[in-house]
């Protein structure tokens, strides 16, 4: 993600944890009917015992329920990788299937919500064409049903279900995607949108597309109780050709044109989930109202109301996630990067209260495993609670037993999520979860550990 240019805030103070609540807790909490996490916290790496079906609710959810009995998760991914060969891209087993650890230590922490990120391309090769093609090069067992991409998803979809654990489908195409030639090939990145893959309502890939797509997705998962929304695009950019700052107002336009047909969409498909819309040019808090001039008019484009809109937010300066070098180990400046975090938290939230919207999803956040950056963190996980809305942390590494990426929550050392150490955000997640089934009350955070 570019650097951000700067906001017209000035500098401002210092806060301090309770001031930075005070400037953004302005909104009425929701009253919380809280309920034990549908997972009972086994020991060390066994798997819990998934919540009694009667208890579960139907789908649709109400908002309260999601941002309630669902209000802490993480990101799970993996089915959206690709290959670095581009001619490589069409079904060649570049997904990465999580492993079955990953999802019982989800479990485990009482963790009842993942966002699962797929890629638009494997899920449908060619535009307006079915869903669900054999993936040739995906192992040699040509028996295993996840060679099929959409099996491949739903598989995920019935571990999470297993574990008593709600899911987010979210289509990880950042506003574009690649297009097959007459031969098959997905090599070309020749378009205008993001890594020179074809943007939506772009010549090769209309606005039809993006509904069909999702039509068709919709359909497959109308009846899940599992998948309690659909979050239609990660982070839309570069939907107009040759982006400037000047002109992203212009591709937000474009983005709202190709969510309205998509909430159309999945609306005729009979799909009652929640539709979860990100907003233009990465979601990113700090110039939203700038990125998104007309996001507010589909206000009316869900007859049945049920619209969240997703930003995202990490606490580096360019807001990327990468805490690229020093930022990896501290922030620059504690005061300075918790003040920009309420600032462009603010920018959001005044957005939502300006144009009456109430239900608000946080897609993605997350920092290096530091005291330091956990303390930003965890304040913002608080005024996220605090204005009720869900949050799904950044993320989930699908293998591995270390910290392969830098937000990574894969508890450090230990076999298959036994024995290691964990990491302060997932401790932080766990007594979120713990203390809201416990107390009846979001109000009430025990300390962290020392």
């Amino acid at each position: 993600m570019p650097p951000l240019p700067p906001l017209p805030f000035g500098t401002g103070r210092a806060m301090t944890r309770r001031s930075a609540l005070t400037l953004l807790l302005s909104a009425t909490p929701l009253a919380r009917a809280w309920a034990a996490p549908g997972a009972e916290p086994g020991a060390n790496g066994a798997r819990p015992r998934p919540t009694d079906a009667a208890d579960e609710p139907a789908v649709p959810i109400s908002f309260e329920t999601f941002a309630t009995r669902f209000a802490w998760g993480v990101n799970m991914p993996g089915l959206q990788y690709e290959r670095p060969d581009p001619s490589k891209a069409q079904l060649d087993g570049a997904p990465i299937r999580p492993l079955d650890w990953k999802w019982d230590y989800l479990a485990s922490k009482g963790i009842r919500l993942v966002r699962l990120p797929f890629l638009w391309e494997h899920t449908q090769p060619r535009l307006f064409g079915p869903l669900g093609l054999e993936m040739d090069g995906y192992g040699s067992n040509r028996r295993d049903p996840d060679r099929n991409s959409l099996q491949m998803i739903k598989s995920q979809v019935a571990k999470a279900e297993a574990r008593g654990i709600k899911v987010v489908l979210e289509c990880k195409n950042y506003g574009a995607r690649a297009v097959p030639d007459a031969a098959g090939s997905m090599a070309a990145r020749t378009g205008y949108g993001r890594g020179g893959k074809y943007a939506i309502g772009s010549p090769e890939v209309p606005h039809e597309a993006f509904a069909d797509f999702w039509h068709k997705m919709a359909a497959e998962f109308a009846s899940d109780p599992t998948v309690i929304g659909f979050d239609i695009m990660n982070e839309p950019t570069k939907m107009v050709a040759g982006e400037t700052w000047d002109t992203i107002p212009d591709g937000g336009r474009v983005w709202t044109q190709a969510a309205r047909q998509a909430i159309r969409a999945i609306r005729e498909a009979g799909a009652p989930q929640w539709i979860i819309v990100e907003g233009y040019s990465y979601a990113t808090t700090g110039y939203w109202d700038r990125a998104n001039p007309d996001l507010h008019t589909l206000k009316d484009a869900d007859a049945m109301e049920r619209l969240a809109f997703s930003p995202h937010l990490y606490f580096d300066a360019n807001h990327s996630g990468t805490y690229k070098e020093a930022e990896a180990r501290a922030p620059r400046s504690l005061d300075d990067d918790r003040s920009r975090m309420t600032r462009n938290v603010a920018v959001f939230k005044t957005w939502m209260d300006a144009h009456g919207f109430r239900h608000a999803f946080v897609g993605e956040t997350g920092a290096p495993n530091t005291p330091d950056w956990q303390d930003i963190q965890e304040q913002f996980l608080l005024i996220c609670r605090d204005n009720g809305w869900p949050v799904t942390l950044w993320g989930m590494w699908p293998r591995g037993e270390g910290n392969a990426n830098v937000n990574d929550l894969t508890p450090i050392g230990g076999t298959k999520g036994v024995g290691g150490t964990e990491t302060i955000a997932m401790e932080t997640l766990g007594r979120l979860a713990a203390a809201s089934a416990a107390s009846g009350s979001p109000t009430v955070l025990p300390p962290r550990q020392p």
